[in-house]
C-alpha cells in the first residue's frame, strides 16, 4: 500500500502541474540544497484521510486512523528521502467518519469532512473509507467539486462502484467483487450455450439452481421479535447491507452477465433464492449446521446448490 500511495502522489502532483516531470528529479538530487532547481507544483499537497477513529466489530476491514496513520507518514518520508518531492510537500488531515458511533450516519460525517476540507482550500485528494455507502457518496460528490478530486480506497469492492459515469475519479486498490463472481462462475455455474467447453480434465458442476446464504442484518430472518421491534420508530431504523450481501450481489451480476439464462430463471421464481441471517445472534455452530441441512432439504427437490458467504 505504501508504494501504491507513493505512485499516486506522483501522478496526482503531475496532474496539478503539467510542467512538472520526473526529469526534474535528477536535478533535484544533484542540488538538494537548492530548492529553486525543483520544478514544484503548488505545495503543500493536501491529503484528506477519512477513517473511523475507533475499531468495532462492524468494521470488517479493521482499518482505523490509528493503525493506518503510519502508512501515510512512512510514505511521505520515503518520498522526501528519495528526493521525489521537497520536505513539507504533504499536508495530511485525518477525519473521523464516526462509523464506530453509528454506521448509518458515517456517510453523513464523511461527506461533512470532505466539504469542510474543500471550503477551507485544503483538499487535493481523498483516501480511506471502510464502508460502501460513505465511499459512494463522497466519490460521487468529489467528482463535482471544482475540477474534481480523486478518491483512493482499499475497500469499496461493491460492483456498482465500478460505474465510471457516477464514480469517474474513484480508484479501488483491492479490485471488485466482480472477481469473486468470476471465480464462483467458473467453479460451479452452468455455462452459456455459446461458451467454449472447459477442458475435459476439469469436472463441470453446471449448477443452474442456486440458493444464496449470507450474513445481512437488513434482511435477516433470525431477528428477535419484540414489542419494541414492532414499534413505528424501530421500523424506520436504517439498516445497511453487509459485505456478504455486496459479495453475493457481485456473484449474481456476473452469472447473469455470463449466462442470461440465470436472469430468466430467477425472474420466473420471483427473485433470486436466498437466506439471510444475523450472525451476531447466532450462539452455536450447531445453528449453522441445522440451517445448512434445512436449506439443503428445501432445495433438494429443485436440485439447488446452497452457496454460503
Amino acid at each position: 500500500m505504501r508504494w501504491f500511495f507513493l505512485s499516486i502522489v506522483i501522478f496526482s502532483t503531475q496532474a496539478e502541474n503539467p510542467n512538472y516531470s520526473l526529469n526534474s528529479l535528477n536535478t533535484h538530487q544533484d542540488h538538494q540544497d537548492d530548492q529553486s532547481t525543483f520544478a514544484r507544483p503548488p505545495f503543500p499537497f493536501n491529503l484528506l484521510v477519512i477513517l473511523p477513529a475507533i475499531r468495532t466489530k462492524m468494521n470488517t476491514f479493521g482499518m482505523t486512523i490509528r493503525n493506518c496513520k503510519p502508512v501515510f507518514e512512512i510514505a511521505v518520508q520515503d518520498v522526501e528521502r528519495m528526493g521525489l518531492l521537497p520536505k513539507g510537500w504533504a499536508n495530511i488531515t485525518y477525519y473521523d467518519s464516526r462509523y464506530w458511533e453509528d454506521p448509518s450516519l458515517a456517510e453523513r460525517w464523511s461527506t461533512v469532512g470532505m466539504i469542510e476540507a474543500y471550503s477551507e482550500k485544503r483538499l487535493d485528494a481523498i483516501f480511506g473509507f471502510i464502508d460502501q455507502y460513505g465511499l459512494a457518496t463522497v466519490s460521487k460528490s468529489a467528482a463535482g467539486l471544482g475540477n474534481g478530486f480523486p478518491v483512493f480506497t482499499t475497500a469499496g469492492m461493491a460492483f456498482i462502484l465500478g460505474n465510471d459515469k457516477s464514480f469517474p475519479l474513484l480508484t479501488r486498490m483491492s479490485g471488485s467483487y466482480m472477481h469473486l463472481g468470476l471465480a464462483a462462475y467458473h467453479l460451479f455455474a452452468q455455462r452459456a450455450t455459446d461458451e467454449p467447453r472447459r477442458p475435459q480434465s476439469l469436472e463441470e458442476m453446471n449448477y443452474m439452481n442456486l440458493l444464496f446464504m449470507m450474513h445481512d442484518k437488513k434482511k435477516a430472518m433470525n431477528v428477535i421479535k419484540s414489542d419494541e421491534a414492532a414499534s413505528p420508530q424501530s421500523q424506520t431504523e436504517e439498516l445497511l447491507s453487509s459485505e456478504c450481501f455486496f459479495g453475493l450481489q457481485g456473484i449474481k451480476a456476473v452469472m447473469e452477465w455470463q449466462n442470461p439464462q440465470y436472469k430468466k430463471y430467477w425472474a420466473s421464481m420471483g427473485g433470486t433464492p436466498f437466506m439471510a441471517f444475523d450472525e451476531d445472534l447466532v450462539t452455536s455452530s450447531e445453528t449453522y449446521t441445522q440451517w445448512l441441512k434445512d436449506q439443503s432439504f428445501r432445495t433438494n427437490d429443485q436440485k439447488q446448490f446452497p452457496f454460503l458467504i
